[in-house]
């Protein structure tokens, strides 16, 4: 495990941890300049060969949207093995007051591989993702999306199981996000999932991004966050109140967990899984909406949030049953829900979770579920019969 950064006088620094307080901090000779910016390390197990990709500012440090001094910006790969093995990947324009594609789909690596993906515009002006060789430093990068849309902020995540690939995506800077899937590196992603979190505490959601996609029991999901349309990227996803989500990916039943506790008063952003050995968590970060004070002097929090992963349920989500399903109705609800589960058995026992994971309460063989004294928000049911699990959500909304 290594990390890479730069000191405020641009000095990159390679940090290898040696205990949870202590790390060998050494110098990469590179000349000291303050203008590289978005380090992210290569992670590459079993095999001996680091690398990091980062921006390079034409002239000061800063998002692109908002350092005029700029006149271009450009991608590099530096060969930590051989620090004189700093390459240009790619070299865009200023497009000030708007933002470079680097920084609409930022440089990550498919973890566990040497692929880089990164952003650029098409000749239909919308941005795609790239994907770079890091073996291959000198080869150009090959488009790796096409769809008539933008992309936003994508995440690449390889399944080594399947060896089967993923790039999750915020389109157009809406509340919708793409999923798209392949079966080999240098081959275009295609469309298979789209994802729009039903949410009931935000007017206008805005910006699906900051998928960050983690494995558990076999399953692959991904957490991600939306916020309320504040007009553009920086006052959307910094100044205006929002919510963390978690959903499956590739599952023959897709299903969303809207996470966080909603505060109109906090701007949230930025989800992080924990995967334990028997449970999941999700942190983010949370801070006071002032607009009095500019954002990074502001008093933030670190929050987390339960999920309803862990080992002590086992969630039917891939597995057909026969003639098996729940039926919620009405849905959105305000007084009362009806649970029916086709082929109902004799014996079942139906369980109402919150966005927390807290029980609201246990029914035994009643599927009627009244619903008067719930507050407005998401609730997720859990039918348990013959050793199976069955789940669905429905919203409470007061009328």
């Amino acid at each position: 495990m290594y990390y890479v950064g730069a000191t405020f006088a641009g000095q990159i620094k390679f940090v290898r941890p040696t205990s949870p307080t202590t790390a060998i901090v050494s110098n990469i000779g590179l000349p000291m300049i303050n203008k590289r910016r978005v380090f992210y390390p290569s992670q590459l197990p079993n095999i001996n060969k680091r690398f990091v990709s980062y921006i390079l500012n034409d002239s000061i440090n800063g998002f692109s949207s908002n350092t005029p001094q700029n006149s271009y910006y450009q991608l590099r790969l530096l060969d930590l093995d051989n620090p004189s093995n700093d390459y240009l990947i790619e070299q865009q324009p200023s497009v000030y007051p708007g933002t470079i594609p680097m920084d609409v789909i930022v440089p990550r690596w498919i973890k566990g591989s040497h692929y880089l993906t990164y952003g650029y515009r098409d000749a239909n002006n919308k941005v795609q993702a790239k994907e770079m060789n890091a073996y291959s430093p000198l080869s150009p990068a090959v488009p790796v999306t096409n769809d008539p849309s933008t992309k936003v902020d994508g995440y690449p995540v390889l399944n080594p199981t399947t060896n089967e690939q993923y790039f999750m995506s915020g389109i157009n800077a809406t509340d919708t996000a793409y999923f798209f899937k392949r079966n080999a590196f240098g081959s275009m992603f295609n469309q298979h999932e789209i994802v729009v979190p039903k949410t009931v505490n935000l007017q206008s959601p805005a910006f699906n991004q900051s998928h960050e996609p983690f494995f558990f029991n076999g399953q692959l999901y991904s957490t991600f966050q939306i916020n309320n349309n504040g007009g553009n990227f920086f006052e959307t996803t910094f100044n205006q109140p929002g919510e963390i989500w978690m959903t499956t990916v590739d599952s023959s039943r897709p299903t969303m967990w809207l996470l966080s506790e909603y505060d109109s008063t906090l701007n949230i952003s930025e989800p992080e899984p924990y995967v334990g050995n028997k449970k999941v968590w999700v942190y983010y970060s949370a801070v006071k909406i002032d607009k009095t004070k500019p954002y990074l002097k502001r008093q933030f929090q670190l929050r987390r949030c339960e999920t309803p992963l862990n080992n002590n349920i086992s969630i039917v989500l891939d597995t057909p049953i026969t003639n098996s399903f729940i039926n919620l109705y009405p849905n959105p609800c305000s007084d009362y829900l009806k649970i029916d589960i086709s082929s109902e058995p004799y014996d079942f026992e139906i369980t109402i979770y919150n966005t927390v994971g807290g029980i609201i309460t246990t029914l035994r063989n009643n599927n009627y579920l009244d619903t008067s004294n719930l507050s407005s928000g998401v609730y997720y049911v859990y039918v348990n019969f013959n050793n199976k699990l069955l789940k669905s959500r429905f919203i409470k909304l007061k009328y």
